[in-house]
């Protein structure tokens, strides 16, 4: 019984979202970007641009932030997750989705608080290169 229930979870999260926009498929990618000093190899980002992204353009980010799924589980690799970072990239913006360590069991809100503040400031560290607008500019 629980592995069928895992498994049915697991293709639910695999879905992706329904609602389409053109160029959802043209969306560049550049994945696994390791946002943190943490030993942990599942503590990664992936971030989507406009295909047409000039060089130099500057655009807004969307940061998706999961719930407690647990880093093992790896939820930017989620279907919904990657469709809402395609979804957004190809509406104009820059999407980040990425991975942190909350779970209801094995880490603390410290540390995932920890992996949100080291994404955000690998996204201001890195803003020019991710052509991410930095409002603080």
């Amino acid at each position: 019984m629980q592995q069928t229930s895992q498994r049915n979870l697991r293709d639910l999260v695999m879905k992706p979202v329904v609602y389409r926009v053109a160029g959802m498929d043209k969306v560049r990618v550049k994945s696994n970007l390791k946002y943190t000093d943490v030993d942990n190899p599942n503590l990664l980002m992936d971030v989507y641009s406009p295909p047409n992204l000039a060089k130099g353009e500057k655009l807004p980010a969307v940061i998706f932030i999961h719930g407690a799924a647990g880093a093992e589980y790896k939820p930017k690799d989620w279907g919904f997750y990657i469709s809402w970072g395609r979804l957004v990239g190809a509406s104009g913006f820059i999407g980040v989705n990425f991975t942190h360590r909350l779970s209801g069991q094995k880490t603390s809100l410290e540390d995932s608080a920890g992996d949100v503040a080291a994404v955000i400031n690998y996204i201001r560290a890195n803003a020019d290169s991710l052509n991410i607008r930095h409002y603080l500019e």
